[in-house]
């Protein structure tokens, strides 16, 4: 092999493997992605596996079957992403009702989560 063919195979590999790399983390593999830093081979497994229903990846390209079976291998996330969306359903409940029959006259001077949630419910 000439010096030349070999840099470029060089090249493509190190390309191959930054976009499996990049891949994976997407995916929401973060662990994964530092343990196999010694093991090139191991991003591409973590790339071409199923992504974390939370990742990008995931919110960017699974609709329909792909989303459930992301969610069917990690169940975990799906009930704590549950767990943090009921958690603050309760929380912009109980702001909506502290600031009931209160005039808003300046939105800007609220902090972010009040004015967030005051604006769900149509009140600025």
């Amino acid at each position: 092999m000439s010096g030349q063919t070999l840099q470029i195979f060089v090249i493509a590999e190190l390309v191959s493997l930054a976009a499996a790399l990049l891949t994976c983390l997407l995916k929401g593999k973060y662990l994964m992605s530092f343990l196999l830093i010694i093991c090139p081979v191991g991003w591409v497994v973590g790339a071409v596996r199923i992504a974390k229903p939370n990742s990008v990846w995931a919110r960017m390209f699974y609709t329909g079957p792909k989303a459930q079976l992301a969610h069917e291998r990690f169940p975990y996330i799906a009930e704590e992403a549950n767990l943090r969306k009921e958690v603050r359903d309760q929380d912009n409940q109980a702001i909506i009702e502290a600031w009931d029959g209160i005039k808003i006259d300046d939105p800007d001077e609220l902090d972010a989560i009040t004015r967030r949630a005051l604006r769900r419910a149509g009140r600025i």
